[in-house]
């Protein structure tokens, strides 16, 4: 980065101090349902949309972005992930770290917001639980505080269904530690600890196509839920091996591979009926004690994808990412090349089509898979560099399951892949 360019950067984060000051005196004058206030912190999120991306700070311009669109129910806690959002900007040597228990936190404990969560760091669950102790109730209790502070309700029972868990990728549920519990085609109902946190809710949205409506729940209940619902192996009793698992069987044309598959991908994980609360007894393994995510996707080497654009490069990126999870890949110039390859070496689990492509571009590749019996059933994500919010509906509606964007984010792309693959066997 030049000299010129960290100046900026230098001054831009300076700059957002001084928003963070204004957004405190805003969320002020929203408790008192002053409705001018309500636009003025969409107004805030609407400005830094813009130089969020153009000082180099792109997460920030999403973040923004979900403030700017927020609804009046959602500005309170879209106010304070942006808050959040601002403290992250904070330079390496600063005095005060980037990582910090949220503004909101401690203003429910009944300290002053930007005292933030001394000591807590980033741990929101030790954040969580010393905020408790504070306002001296269980962390069950604060969890009916939190909910009050945003006008959201609380998750009781952490028992999902089976549609909503298949919809939210296993990494987005470890990474910010949320539970999917039911949802109903336009919305998706999560426990979370922390419905403030703005990268969760975008995430949510990219990824399940459905509109987040949060749940409150302890941070130590969600823990044991999550290890629970997607933990592979079981622990086993002390002497005792763990359990082998059968091997798994092979899929499509894909060669037979024999990875370990303690689960079945043919029914929903298995959800105990009595999740613990807040204050009850953990019986989950420490998370300490969980071995780390495969690198390597556990059922991709039994799975297919056909990739369909006529940029050679575009194609190599979107291989390389699939193979390096366990993805066995095919690949076609065009949707009839992909005819040709599909009559000739079978059937595929996925397509991943580009929009734009000589003699049959994806819209009418779409039409030829949908139309033809065998293949009707074979899920399709379209990937375009359109930005047409009208194309993407239209996409939808002539059959595509999901709808990506370039340039691809790799962690979401991979995610949206899994995510249709698990809607498509439900």
């Amino acid at each position: 980065m030049s000299l010129a360019r960290e100046q900026l950067q230098g001054w831009y984060r300076q700059a957002m101090l001084r928003r963070i000051v204004e957004l405190r005196g805003l969320r002020d004058r929203i408790r008192r349902r002053d409705a001018a206030a309500f636009d003025a912190v969409r107004s805030v999120g609407q400005a830094l949309r813009g130089s969020g991306g153009t000082f180099g700070y792109p997460e920030l311009s999403a973040a923004a972005t979900l403030v700017e669109t927020a609804t009046d129910a959602d500005v309170p806690r879209r106010l304070e992930g942006l808050i959040a959002e601002l403290h992250r900007l904070r330079a390496p040597d600063d005095p005060e770290p980037a990582t910090r228990a949220p503004e909101w936190l401690a203003a429910a404990a009944g300290r002053a917001p930007e005292d933030g969560g001394e000591g807590a760091g980033s741990d929101l669950a030790a954040a969580w639980a010393a905020a408790a102790a504070a306002r001296g109730v269980d962390e069950r209790a604060f969890a009916q505080i939190v909910a009050d502070t945003f006008g959201l309700g609380t998750a009781d029972e952490l028992e999902p269904d089976g549609a909503a868990l298949r919809l939210v990728p296993e990494t987005l549920m470890r990474e910010h530690g949320i539970v999917p519990l039911r949802e109903d085609g336009t919305t998706i109902h999560v426990a979370t600890a922390d419905p403030a946190a703005l990268r969760m809710e975008r995430d949510l949205i990219d990824l399940t196509g459905r509109m987040p409506v949060f749940l409150v729940a302890p941070p130590t209940a969600l823990r044991a839920a999550v290890a629970r619902l997607l933990d592979r192996e079981p622990a086993a009793r002390p002497g005792e091996a763990p359990p082998a698992a059968p091997p798994a069987p092979p899929r499509g044309n894909a060669p037979p591979v024999a990875p370990p598959a303690p689960r079945s991908r043919d029914a929903p994980p298995a959800v105990p009926p009595n999740l613990p609360r807040g204050d009850a007894p953990q019986a989950a393994r420490p998370q300490d004690a969980r071995p780390p995510a495969p690198a390597v996707d556990e059922v991709a080497g039994t799975l297919s994808v056909l990739v369909i654009d006529d940029d050679e490069d575009a194609r190599l990126l979107v291989r390389t990412l699939l193979e390096k999870r366990g993805y066995g890949v095919r690949e076609a110039c065009d949707g009839l090349e992909a005819l040709e390859v599909m009559r000739s070496s079978g059937p595929v689990d996925l397509v991943v089509v580009d929009l734009d492509m000589p003699r049959m571009d994806g819209l009418e590749f779409m039409w030829e898979l949908r139309g033809t019996p065998e293949w009707s059933h074979i899920p399709a994500i379209v990937v375009t560099g359109e930005r047409d919010e009208q194309l993407e509906v239209s996409m939808m509606e002539e059959g595509a399951d999901d709808y990506v964007r370039k340039p691809l984010d790799p962690r979401l792309f991979l995610a949206r892949v899994r995510a249709t693959i698990r809607r498509a066997e439900a």
